[in-house]
């Protein structure tokens, strides 16, 4: 029916195919996000806190939002508020 050199094009744009399908179906957000980011950007975002006159009662949550607003917007896996909650008592 095909030519093995057919049979061969055709099944390596099969693989091709499947393996862009497969690409473009993963979860983005799955980089784990190191120990020093998360610091510095509690760090930043709750200085941009301070900046933007928060009250003291919702400096936290405005940081932990802001964290990963940040994280999400560089494609990065959010984090926990426990997690978040380790580093901002670091921060402090």
């Amino acid at each position: 029916m095909f030519s093995k050199k057919s049979q061969i094009f055709i099944l390596s744009v099969i693989v091709s195919i499947l393996s862009l399908k497969a690409i473009a179906m993963e979860d983005p957000m799955t980089d784990t996000v190191n120990t020093q980011l998360i610091k510095e950007l509690v760090t930043i975002c709750k200085q941009n806190a301070i900046d933007d006159e928060i009250e003291k009662k919702d400096i936290e949550v405005y940081t932990f939002e802001c964290v990963n607003e940040e994280l999400i917007y560089s494609n990065l896996k959010q984090i926990t508020k426990k997690e978040f909650a380790s580093h901002y008592k670091k921060v402090n």
